[in-house]
């Protein structure tokens, strides 16, 4: 495979020179087709290159003036948009606030039933799980430290939760 990469960009190279100008893959096929040891189509010569290209490193300055690198011109996929960011921001100080209204109990029951202070909701094993409600006996078991479940959030800060709720 070393020796047919070395002969297509020969071939490339001495095509260059010929035709002044760069070769087609099938220029460079019907080149190396001429030997019998290496038949050659235009698909394989696009794939050798392929394999021969050199990788670029993201420090490689771009630009009239070399003050940006092509790593900064490459789109973080993982990264908040600043905007999301913001909303999310004011989203849990809002929340925050609305959880504040409540006694310890009732926060930490509604922090660990939904996740609210790390992403990880309690699981019935006592471990922890992404993001999702989990049963409430659950929660109750961490609070309370008992077998019971917790109750509903219904009796009086059932309205204290929706009304801070419909104010975000």
């Amino acid at each position: 495979m070393v020796e047919t990469m070395s002969r297509v960009t020969r071939v490339t190279r001495d095509l260059t020179v010929q035709l002044g100008r760069a070769p087609t893959s099938e220029e460079v096929a019907a080149v190396m087709s001429e030997d019998p040891r290496t038949p050659m189509t235009a698909e394989r010569v696009e794939e050798i290159r392929r394999f021969d290209r050199q990788p670029v490193s993201l420090e490689t300055p771009v630009g009239d003036e070399g003050d940006a690198e092509l790593g900064d011109l490459i789109e973080d996929r993982d990264a908040v948009s600043p905007l999301d960011a913001v909303a999310d921001r004011m989203l849990k100080e809002q929340l925050a606030s609305v959880l504040n209204s409540l006694d310890g109990r009732e926060q930490r029951v509604l922090r660990l039933r939904f996740g609210l202070d790390d992403g990880h909701a309690a699981d019935a094993r006592g471990g922890r799980t992404r993001v999702r409600p989990h049963p409430r006996a659950d929660p109750a078991d961490r609070v309370a430290g008992a077998a019971k479940a917790a109750p509903p959030v219904t009796e009086p800060e059932a309205p204290r939760v929706r009304d801070g709720i419909t104010r975000l």
